[in-house]
């Protein structure tokens, strides 16, 4: 009787388990995707009504559109939505319809479910269920009904109610809009039409895995993004210079719409906005009196200015105001400090074709449409060319006076511009010169006008660029790597490593070098360090064998620079030195090419066993903890600009041990060490150093055996931007050290 009661409570508690384990994976794991695409696709329509959250975002100032998708039925359920739409967008003056024909895809069942989520838009979801889910290169999030119907998503930018259409008659008509000939347009394809492969389903034991995760583990919560863009520095006073064409001259403003639109509201960083109001047209850029305006105007906005020197102040120029903050800078009439930030709008740091263009139509008597031409000139005052056009004709066409300005001009901006904005096509300006010079330009600038004047060796700023993230082995062993001469050796496959590309936002490190700790960021960047170029670079440019009094000299540099950063040290031992060049057709085998995938070079394992390097009297004062160790990459260019993959690095603090896995590498002589890699993961933040000088160092901490949390994965990335200097091959050094020190 004991044995059969036994049995009963056993089968019922295994029940009460699996019933619990069905309930958590129903209600926490399954995406529903099945159920909510069959619903999807046996709805005749479904009506969407989007608003975008940010005002910047509105489109001729409304903040809402609405659409109708036609979702296409078929046998292929396996995650793959095909769909066609029609989304409408009106004003008061104007109704526009964009229409999507031919069959679209997109894959849903990699959506993952959430338990919560936070931010300033959260989004309510009752008694529904929450999917997180990548579309179109952003993350959304949606609520699904108890019934598998989406009801509404979100995201950092959109908002989304969502309708399901049971009535045919209610839908508009989807058709290919015609042309003026009654034929059909035939549009470009703007999304792929190809479906993509349908997700490997999840093994009974990652299922198992998922399902305890979800019942024990932390709340999956993903953060919605704030609706208003935020300043990540010290705000400071705003004045804004514009360019060429303003005949009103009058006091500076809080706001000026006709020329610079709303973007006073647009500028989180500014502690106030101010607009001058210069006669840009009888007055040009190099008049005295001009750039006497501008700088009594900067003097007056600018946080503590001293006498002729402008304070902190961010400055926006636009045109023909570049040249205008250049000369006057150039000329004496005062000076930046370092505190100015400048922001460079579309600046003819050569002149501009354009106004020779205007000089000669006027000047033009041929024939009739020259005089013509010449008159619709004269209607909008530009016959004759007034003194800021005729100052303003490209440099090449000019006399030498005029050319020396420019030049002065150009030099000032490449030492205080730090950011530089170009347009790269003239559809959608409007000005009041468009009509006459249709046919030529319309008073836009030319590539080579804006370009090559900027800091030639400098590009800065956030930047969006896709990282190489670990995804999986090929063949479904321990990830590992080959390196050195045992590449030659091996037989096999050099990795099993498959990764794959993921667009993150990099920070501009530059101007806040000092904010970076190591121990907190997990690297810091070092400036006003000796540069190695001329020791380690031959005649011809290229890098020498780190052997011999060249490999004693670098062990010394690293030596000075580590024991600089940390003053504690007691014991310091350097155990790796390297080159790397980006050059494609550099055969020096002693070189290394730069590393685009993410790694950390050490694992908390492999970090640990470097201990036994020390003496056995440091390696007790290591073990009893008086000592602390760190292993670290000492980085360093040996070109006087790295335009061409530089390094990005991710802050610690952000880093989740969860992202990161270990990696075998097989060396030389059939050693086997260990390396960190990392898989994809939004949260994390990251930052790189814009062009690096070879006088400028970043640390790196791959290993701590005080927070063993406090490593930075790093990898160097392709910066699409250094195409614009061909043959700027990247050079480096580097050297691992290990390092013990009280602190």
């Amino acid at each position: 009787m004991l044995i059969v009661l036994a049995i009963v409570l056993v089968c019922g508690t295994v029940a009460t388990a699996l019933g619990a384990a069905h309930f958590v994976f129903v209600t926490k794991v399954d995406n529903q995707a099945k159920a909510i695409l069959s619903g999807l696709q046996h709805t005749p329509g479904v009506y969407v009504t989007l608003t975008v959250k940010r005002a910047s975002m509105r489109l001729n100032g409304v903040s809402t559109a609405e659409a109708y998708i036609f979702p296409r039925g078929g046998p292929n359920l396996d995650g793959a939505l095909s769909f066609d739409a029609v989304l409408t967008h009106r004003n008061e003056d104007v109704v526009t319809t964009y229409t999507l024909v031919n069959t679209r895809a997109y894959v849903l069942t990699t959506s993952t479910v959430l338990d919560e989520v936070q931010g300033t838009a959260q989004l309510l979801c009752d008694n529904g269920k929450l999917l997180q889910l990548s579309f179109a290169g952003e993350n959304f999030v949606f609520c699904t009904a108890q019934d598998s119907k989406l009801q509404r998503a979100a995201s950092d930018d959109l908002d989304m109610v969502i309708q399901y259409v049971s009535d045919p008659t209610l839908l508009p008509d989807l058709v290919t809009p015609w042309n003026g000939t009654a034929t059909p347009l035939d549009c470009p394809v703007v999304v792929s039409s190809g479906i993509p492969p349908t997700p490997v389903a999840p093994t009974y034991m990652e299922t198992a895995s998922m399902v305890y995760n979800a019942a024990t583990g932390p709340k999956r919560s993903f953060m919605m993004g704030k609706l208003s863009c935020e300043c990540r520095r010290a705000k400071q006073p705003c004045l804004f210079v514009h360019g060429l064409g303003n005949s009103k001259a009058g006091p500076m403003v809080d706001t000026f719409k006709s020329y610079w639109g709303k973007i006073h509201e647009h500028s989180p960083c500014c502690s106030s906005t101010k607009f001058v109001q210069f006669d840009t047209v009888t007055q040009g850029w190099t008049d005295p009196n001009l750039q006497r305006e501008f700088c009594t105007a900067a003097l007056k906005i600018s946080q503590g200015a001293s006498q002729s020197t402008v304070g902190s102040l961010i400055l926006v120029t636009h045109s023909m105001g570049n040249l205008l903050a250049g000369g006057a800078v150039a000329s004496g009439m005062c000076q930046f400090s370092s505190r100015v930030t400048w922001m460079s709008l579309a600046g003819p740091m050569q002149g501009s074709q354009s106004t020779n263009l205007v000089a000669s139509r006027c000047a033009a008597s041929n024939s009739w449409f020259d005089r013509a031409f010449a008159d619709v000139l004269g209607l909008t005052g530009l016959c004759p060319s007034p003194r800021a056009y005729v100052q303003l004709q490209h440099q090449s066409t000019v006399g030498a006076d005029m050319q020396a300005k420019y030049q002065q001009a150009q030099a000032v901006r490449r030492t205080h511009g730090a950011r530089v904005l170009c347009g790269t096509d003239p559809f959608g300006i409007g000005s009041p010169i468009q009509a006459p010079m249709l046919p030529n330009n319309d008073d836009e600038l030319k590539g080579d006008e804006l370009k090559g004047h900027t800091r030639a060796s400098h590009v800065g700023g956030t930047l969006q660029v896709a990282l190489n993230f670990y995804s999986h082995s090929s063949d479904g062993g321990l990830p590992y790597s080959t390196f050195g001469p045992q590449r030659a050796r091996s037989s096999g496959p050099m990795s099993n490593i498959v990764s794959t590309p993921h667009v993150v936002e990099l920070l501009d490190m530059r101007g806040q070098e000092s904010a970076f700790e190591l121990d907190l960021h997990g690297f810091v960047p070092l400036g006003n360090v000796p540069s190695l170029a001329t020791d380690l670079l031959d005649e011809h440019g290229e890098i020498a064998d780190l052997v011999g009094d060249t490999l004693r000299l670098v062990t010394a540099h690293v030596d000075a620079v580590v024991r600089g950063l940390i003053p504690s040290t007691e014991s310091l031992s350097i155990f790796t030195t390297m080159t790397r060049s980006s050059n494609p057709h550099n055969s020096a085998q002693s070189q290394r090419r730069p590393s685009p995938l993410i790694h950390i070079d050490h694992t908390p394992t492999s970090g640990a066993s470097f201990l036994t390097k020390f003496p056995p009297d440091i390696q007790n004062d290591i073990q009893s903890g008086r000592l602390r160790v760190r292993i670290l990459s000492v980085w360093q260019p040996l070109v006087p600009k790295v335009l061409d993959w530089p390094l990005a690095l991710a802050d610690a603090r952000t880093c989740p041990p969860t992202a990161l896995l270990d990696s075998e590498t097989r060396l030389a002589h059939g050693n086997i060490g260990a390396m960190s890699l990392m898989t994809y993961d939004p949260t994390v933040q990251w930052w790189y150093w814009s062009s690096m000088t070879h006088s400028e160092v970043l640390v790196i901490k791959n290993y701590d055996s005080k927070d063993s949390q406090g490593r930075t994965p790093h990898t160097s990335f392709f910066d699409p931007r250094s195409v614009s200097s061909p043959g700027v091959f990247r050079k480096s050094v580097e050297a691992r050290v290990i390092v013990a020190s009280t602190m």
